[in-house]
């Protein structure tokens, strides 16, 4: 029942509000915080949805809101669009783990997510490079010195 819940309040409001879609969004863009409290408070309590599942699903919508901006805020979209997500995913994993850190022990200790985000944003960097060197009229004869 909590998820067919969720599932409305995902959908209706995009589909209602056709005159003014940045409003639906918006509500829908609430639907996975609603859902999280629901679940949490299923047995009663609200143990771990502010503390843990708030900030993950904060996270998240930022991170995807973010890309999609940086991507329509682009004038040529390429290979960039690939590393605005890379970003964004090495922030998530950031604040993934900070989240369950501080949940479980109080204290912020980064171990995986900075290996994961130590190696997504390097990449990330050789996206925006390849994007901006290939962006340009450059024929591969000329890139690779052939």
């Amino acid at each position: 029942l909590v998820a067919l819940g969720f599932i409305w309040w995902l959908i209706c409001p995009t589909l209602m509000a056709t005159r003014k879609p940045a409003l639906g969004i918006a509500v829908s863009a609430l639907a996975p915080f609603g859902f999280l409290v629901a679940l949490d408070a299923i047995n009663g309590s609200l143990a771990w949805s502010l503390t843990l599942g708030a900030p993950i699903a904060a996270a998240v919508e930022l991170g995807v809101l973010g890309t999609i901006l940086a991507a329509k805020a682009s004038k040529i979209r390429g290979l960039n669009v690939l590393a605005y997500a890379f970003v964004a995913a090495a922030a998530i994993c950031l604040v993934v783990e900070g989240a369950i850190d501080l949940y479980r022990d109080g204290i912020l200790n980064l171990f995986w997510s900075s290996i994961t985000a130590s190696t997504l944003i390097p990449v990330a960097g050789f996206l925006f490079y390849a994007h901006l060197r290939l962006a340009r009229n450059t024929t591969l004869k000329k890139l690779f010195h052939y």
